[in-house]
């Protein structure tokens, strides 16, 4: 599961409970790459999974967007001339992670050494998409 490669899995566990949802087709919001070693994306869920904080769903809220920081040691993208797809899966396991448009168009390929994950609940009525995410 991806979430055990992370350095706050007790944080997808306390959201999504045993109901993790898979890191596929996700829509991708925001890549950021920064000069000492981070990669963050930023992912939007199409829909809440059945369980989530109250809260969330208190608020309206019915949808989160995952905000990934992952530490690096190397990164390659490969973009070929068109502009592709926003949907992408995600493949993370302990020292690498994948990220692959469903159209094969672009894909990025990194080591990685440290993993964490936040959570960006909204209501799809409020955004067209959540606000762009930079981290500090």
């Amino acid at each position: 599961m991806w979430s055990d490669h992370l350095g706050n899995k007790q944080a997808v566990q306390g959201v999504f409970g045993s109901n993790i949802p898979a890191l596929e087709g996700l829509e991708l919001m925001q890549i950021a790459v920064d000069g000492v070693g981070n990669l963050d994306v930023a992912l939007n869920l199409e829909q809440l999974p059945d369980t989530v904080p109250a809260r969330w769903k208190e608020q309206g809220c019915d949808r989160v967007q995952l905000r990934f920081r992952f530490m690096v040691d190397g990164i390659v993208l490969h973009q070929r001339p068109r502009t592709g797809d926003r949907r992408v899966s995600v493949d993370l396991d302990k020292n690498r992670l994948r990220i692959v448009s469903s159209d094969g168009f672009w894909d990025i390929n990194a080591d990685i050494y440290h993993a964490l994950v936040e959570f960006y609940p909204y209501r799809s009525d409020d955004y067209e998409f959540p606000p762009r995410w930079l981290p500090r």
